[in-house]
């Protein structure tokens, strides 16, 4: 039974100031049933070129037909979009795409790089866009793609205060207006965790309800059957239930008729869920250790007997190992130094050392 306190209601709390019995309990609203939760920021990240873009297009032809998404079954009502796109050409590449993919040119609008708003802390040219859409089609705008982030923000992914409060401003919209925002990050070069890995790094992660990524099956867990056109859609975090299970899906050439002559573009098959975890991902992403690099040099390079230390260091420093690594880890495997000497040409003896693996005397003694 719930404790009764002796709490005086007379007394106004400052405004903002909610009391935890004045909240009520309430469910998440899904624009794709556990992966991308409606009236919320949310992000799709991944390296340029690995399909994105496509997975928008994909994303909006369910939205604006009403099909399922993947893992769902029942349909839902059509409803409106909205692209903002500074990568994609909107005749070239954008509509072609959409055709592919079979969106509803009824229930989409663009913006391409040259009529691009630029958001700030002031969030009414995006209002107005969502509004319009609405008025103009009758429908729920469910969401609202930016492509990429950082093209259509008036302030710097990389000034975290600033940031800030330009991303309050776009989920204030997102809960305003029952929207999903989705936006798109390019993945660094460094890093591998999927969790920080977009570009403004940590600050712009921490204000997405929702983080995924598009990225290749890396090549230690790809089976026969995955080839370059192979994707994983990884549900990073999402605030609102625990982790969903990865899914595979492929970039597949569909037929599109440009001025009666008929070009492929890239859409979507999903392949439903990949018995790959985002545990694997991190654990075959994550770089070898410098020590285990030694180590797997030593024994390859010493496995049929005494080599020249000199060479074993070369191709160490080559894997970009250190001398003073390699060396450690040689006393802990108990490698063998030996000094000798050699004649070259006709000159002086001269000494240099050898290595090799302990044979099994040696271990044991060791």
């Amino acid at each position: 039974m719930k404790k009764k306190h002796n709490t005086n209601p007379a007394i106004k709390l400052p405004d903002g100031l909610v009391m935890g019995s004045s909240l009520t309990r309430q469910a998440p609203e899904w624009l794709w049933d556990n992966y991308l939760p409606s009236s919320a920021l949310c992000s799709l990240e991944g390296e340029k070129g690995k399909g994105k873009g496509t997975f928008i297009y994909h994303l909006m032809s369910c939205v604006t037909t009403g099909t399922p998404m993947p893992l769902e079954t029942n349909r839902r009502d059509p409803a409106a979009c909205l692209l903002y796109t500074a990568e994609d050409h909107l005749n070239i590449v954008v509509k072609p795409k959409l055709d592919a993919a079979a969106a509803d040119d009824d229930l989409y609008a663009v913006r391409g790089v040259a009529d691009l708003i630029r958001i700030s802390g002031d969030t009414t040219p995006l209002l107005i866009d969502i509004d319009r859409m609405e008025q103009r089609t009758g429908k729920k705008v469910k969401l609202v793609a930016i492509d990429p982030l950082n093209a259509v923000l008036e302030t710097s992914i990389y000034n975290p205060q600033v940031f800030r409060k330009t991303a309050n401003a776009l989920m204030d919209v997102a809960e305003q207006k029952r929207v999903t925002l989705l936006c798109t990050r390019h993945h660094t070069k460094s890093g591998t965790n999927l969790l920080t890995r977009g570009l403004g790094g940590v600050e712009v992660g921490n204000v997405q309800r929702a983080i995924n990524a598009l990225i290749d099956v890396p090549p230690p867990l790809a089976t026969e059957a995955d080839n370059d056109a192979t994707r994983l859609f990884v549900p990073v975090v999402c605030n609102y239930v625990p982790r969903q299970p990865i899914l595979k899906c492929q970039l597949i050439s569909t037929a599109v008729r440009i001025n009666g002559v008929q070009k492929t573009f890239a859409a979507l098959m999903w392949h439903g869920v990949s018995a790959i975890t985002l545990e694997d991902i991190n654990r075959k992403s994550r770089p070898t250790p410098k020590s285990d690099q030694a180590r797997q040099i030593l024994n390859t390079m010493l496995e049929h007997g005494e080599r020249d230390a000199a060479d074993v260091i070369d191709t160490a420093r080559a894997a970009g190992v250190s001398k003073e690594t390699l060396e450690n880890v040689a006393q802990k495997m108990g490698v063998v130094h030996e000094q000798k000497s050699r004649k070259l040409n006709g000159s002086k003896p001269s000494s240099y050392w050898t290595w090799r693996l302990p044979d099994e005397e040696e271990e044991a003694a060791s």
